[in-house]
């Protein structure tokens, strides 16, 4: 069986638009994206990341709004986390720009676009083993992938960082997210359609 994505993203105009992240070398920023609801996980990546260590120091970026935003705010000063909240997110470029990895600690995913978007600008992405990202993403090669969906096993695949190539994870997430891309996508399409 084929499967595949949503037909439209013009990820190779993302690409050039973007500046390459450079990381800091006493500062990384983990970027939340999304609306503020259980499923998405917001309160999990906030607990995750008050047990992760790393030899530098995390602040987390967070990008979005919903039911769920009062209490991440909460909930990052109580555990004492270094948190930005940027509130709704008008230009994704705006929240990018700001950040070295992407993480998504949602319950369920079907398709990842937002793990696309980051990766075709070069950005590695951590996620929960959700069906979505799981068929974008070769765990350790082109992203990282937690075990499971709680704030302990996303703390443990946030904690890799420290001993992964970044570099290699970043270009192998570009060539992947590439794949993806409205005119590659538009040809497997038709090819499907051919053989019918």
């Amino acid at each position: 069986m084929d499967v595949l994505p949503p037909i439209g993203l013009e990820l190779d105009k993302i690409s050039e638009a973007h500046r390459t992240q450079d990381f800091n070398s006493d500062c990384i920023r983990l970027g939340f994206l999304g609306r503020m609801t259980p499923e998405k996980g917001i309160l999990t990546l906030i607990k995750a990341v008050s047990k992760v260590h790393l030899p530098i120091k995390i602040k987390l970026v967070i990008g979005g709004d919903g039911p769920e935003f009062e209490a991440a705010k909460n909930l990052s000063k109580q555990l004492d986390i270094d948190a930005c909240f940027l509130g709704w997110i008008e230009l994704k470029e705006n929240f990018f720009n700001q950040i070295d990895v992407l993480v998504i600690p949602s319950e369920s995913e079907t398709f990842g676009i937002v793990a696309l978007e980051a990766m075709i600008r070069k950005i590695p992405v951590i996620s929960t083993p959700t069906n979505g990202t799981k068929s974008i993403i070769n765990n350790r090669l082109s992203g990282l992938i937690a075990n499971d969906f709680d704030d302990s096993s996303l703390s443990r695949a946030i904690a890799e960082l420290n001993n992964i190539d970044i570099q290699a994870l970043i270009a192998e997430g570009h060539k992947r997210a590439l794949i993806f891309n409205k005119e590659t996508v538009l040809g497997r399409f038709k090819a499907i359609i051919n053989k019918l």
